[in-house]
């Protein structure tokens, strides 16, 4: 596996922890977007596509959020979700990841090192994002 491409989009404000969203594409053939580069406590990281979990509302059967009270559609009442393990509720779920260490460690080498060269073309005045094919246009001002 190798990958061909690295796209970064800068975030408006490099003081949040969200630093940039990105994509590859592997053997230029395979697109994985919304990757989010992401200042840790310690370090900056990759952090893979992922979604929010939701659930059916059992009145309309809309797709809500895990953390709603209420139904979006239809207003519905949610009663509290009891969570059986005792653990947390994980609110989100990686869409794509590595399997192995390795390939994550080699994914973020990548990603890493584009967004640092990314940050400094953006010191240019003239400054143009490179790379805006997998990019919508409401991604135009992240913050």
């Amino acid at each position: 596996m190798e990958i061909t491409e690295v796209g970064i989009r800068l975030a408006t404000d490099q003081n949040e922890r969200l630093r940039a969203f990105c994509y590859i594409v592997i053997d230029g053939s395979f697109v994985i977007s919304d990757l989010k580069i992401v200042q840790g406590a310690k370090r900056l990281f990759v952090a893979m596509p992922s979604r929010r979990r939701t659930f059916h509302c059992p009145r309309c059967s809309v797709k809500n959020h895990l953390t709603a009270h209420y139904c979006s559609e239809c207003g519905f009442r949610f009663a509290p979700q009891p969570n059986e393990s005792g653990e947390p509720q994980r609110l989100f779920f990686d869409v794509a990841h590595p399997i192995s260490n390795q390939c994550r460690e080699m994914i973020s080498e990548r990603v890493l090192s584009a967004y640092k060269r990314e940050l400094e073309l953006a010191k240019c005045p003239d400054y143009r994002p490179s790379h805006t094919e997998f990019f919508g246009p409401d991604e135009e001002s992240l913050s």
